[in-house]
């Protein structure tokens, strides 16, 4: 399986680049050939996309608020970026995947506008501050060795799953919330 995991956010602002630090963590790992890590930074939909085309799955690690304690991670399921599109367009006020709504919302749009039809795995982390710096919260730092264990093991899952995302799990959620174990 062709999969690309895009660490996505702003390291100049906290927490925000947690999905960015991931990224940089996960590509000193040893993975299965096919498994691609990109540090995406702050890159617009355009350049996001255009990381999709040779990939048959996409893994998306970005800070998003939805209202938990800090280093809660969760995880969304989609079979394509339409399906996400619409899951994405229907969170409650001040709940999104990005803090900034800057790359990953219009990358899903202009990808389900281009027919792109690859499921995509969206992992997002509860930041405790998006204030301007370039370290992570106390919050975060403590979380740090669970999230990049958690991560790895849903980076394994999606590839046990291959392109399988469909049955009880498309479109939904897991959440894995700080200071819990990971069978939850």
């Amino acid at each position: 399986m062709r999969l690309r995991v895009l660490g996505v956010g702003n390291l100049l602002q906290g927490d925000d680049g947690i999905g960015v630090r991931l990224a940089q963590e996960l590509s000193r790992r040893t993975w299965p050939e096919g498994v691609e890590i990109w540090e995406v930074g702050m890159a617009g939909g355009p350049h996001l996309v255009g990381l999709w085309e040779a990939a048959e799955a996409v893994l998306i690690l970005d800070a998003a608020q939805f209202g938990s304690l800090p280093g809660t991670l969760r995880r969304w399921d989609f079979l394509s970026p339409k399906e996400a599109v619409r899951a994405v367009s229907t969170l409650p006020e001040g709940a999104c995947l990005d803090p900034h709504r800057s790359s990953v919302l219009p990358a899903l749009l202009l990808a389900a506008a281009l027919g792109i039809d690859i499921p995509v795995h969206l992992i997002g982390i509860q930041p405790a501050s998006v204030q301007p710096g370039s370290r992570l919260s106390p919050e975060m730092e403590r979380a740090w060795p669970r999230l990049v264990r958690e991560v790895e093991q849903m980076i394994a899952q999606v590839l046990e799953r291959g392109q399988d995302c469909q049955g009880p799990e498309a479109g939904n959620k897991t959440e894995r919330k700080h200071g819990q174990g990971s069978d939850h």
